[in-house]
């Protein structure tokens, strides 16, 4: 196959079945139209030993010591490109989609990692990210990066709006909608109980909160006991050792229940892989995702999924989606969530078959922008 059909996906941490529908679902869809994809992974021993179908490769800055001394990473990807046949060897690279251009996280390195791939000449992109917020330190940073970064994709409109005001350039990126949307819908499964999944997360980000999210979460549970449903704490991050375990949260908002109502709840600890969670999520008669790809995987099986917005994209997500009341605030007044709550539940079926529309019009939409990206980036 020549090198103008081969991509590295970069910045990839598929151990989770968020980040993991995010990768697969652009790689899968590379393949279908003829790309070569490699993954660009963190943690690259686990995920190759999770998915040994997949083509992976370590990322440049894939050791412990970065992750004990992060500022070493931009330093490392400057000296060490060039020793990289793998990236030298291809002809685009894609940082991976998700939600990681923040002050949160750190993103110097990646977008050093694209630096370097187009001073060798490559094709370079970020595919369907949310960005923000941002320090004026760090707007400054991606203004300057911009000179090596053909496209990007940012998948709402807070990102959109950012990139506006930033005065980033408006013919170096296109607003579209999730990259999960990628995914291969799968049609609903006949219920043979009522079935509720609830996925929590901590937070302490933006002053948030904690303990009223417990409570709100608790407030959420007990309205699902008591009104027929048998309730599993199930999260698209957990059971992973030395990884993020949302599980941990979701046993501390168990333990809040009257042991009457324990006895319809369970924290479902196993860590799953994309194709078996997917499968899993099929069970359920409806789904409340704190996590945002909880809520995405969920309705691409057809499963309704109300969402807790701990960050802007989830609250973004539901406005694309044309139901903005099936998303509360981490933080909402628990009474106006659970009018929310209430309300959804009373009108599910109504609910279910307005998203399933929906979603497959966004499945449809995610095929066309990624035709878009690879216009954009020349690769035809």
């Amino acid at each position: 196959m020549s090198t103008k059909r081969k991509v590295v996906i970069s910045s990839a941490v598929p151990l989770n079945n968020g980040d993991a529908a995010l990768v697969f679902s652009l790689a899968d869809a590379l393949t279908s139209r003829g790309f070569q994809p490699v993954i660009s992974t963190y943690h690259y021993q686990r995920v190759r030993a999770l998915y040994p179908d997949r083509t992976f490769i370590p990322e440049i800055t894939d050791h412990k010591l970065f992750r004990k001394l992060p500022w070493l990473k931009k330093i490392t990807v400057k000296l060490a490109f060039s020793l990289r046949k793998s990236y030298r060897d291809v002809h685009a690279m894609i940082a991976a989609p998700g939600g990681y251009l923040n002050d949160y996280y750190g993103f110097e390195h990646t977008l050093e990692l694209l630096r370097k791939a187009k001073l060798a000449g490559k094709k370079t992109g970020i595919y369907a990210q949310s960005i923000g917020p941002l320090s004026a330190e760090s707007k400054n940073k991606l203004l300057y990066y911009q000179q090596f970064i053909d496209f990007i994709f940012v998948r709402d409109d807070v990102s959109a709006m950012l990139m506006q005001q930033m005065d980033y350039s408006n013919e170096k990126y296109q607003q579209v909608e999730d990259g999960a949307f990628l995914l291969p819908i799968k049609s609903a499964l006949p219920k043979a109980k009522k079935l509720a999944a609830i996925s929590v997360r901590a937070w302490k980000h933006d002053q948030r909160n904690e303990e009223h999210y417990i409570r709100l979460v608790v407030a959420m549970t007990r309205l699902l006991v008591d009104t027929g449903y048998q309730v599993v704490f199930l999260s698209t991050c957990q059971g992973m050792p030395g990884y993020t375990n949302d599980a941990v949260m979701a046993q501390r908002i168990f333990e809040r229940l009257s042991e009457v109502r324990q006895q319809k709840c369970r924290v479902d600890h196993n860590f799953y892989k994309l194709s078996d969670f997917r499968e899993t999520l099929q069970q359920y008669s409806v789904v409340v995702g704190t996590r945002l790809h909880m809520c995405i995987l969920s309705l691409l099986g057809e499963v309704p999924a109300f969402n807790i917005s701990y960050e802007f994209k989830g609250r973004e997500c539901y406005n694309y989606l044309g139901v903005p009341e099936l998303s509360c605030d981490y933080n909402e007044d628990v009474e106006e969530a659970m009018l929310k709550f209430n309300h959804f539940l009373d009108k599910l079926p109504e609910y279910e078959h307005s998203l399933n529309e929906r979603v497959n019009q966004l499945h449809l939409k995610a095929q066309q922008n990624l035709d878009m990206f690879i216009s954009k980036l020349n690769l035809e």
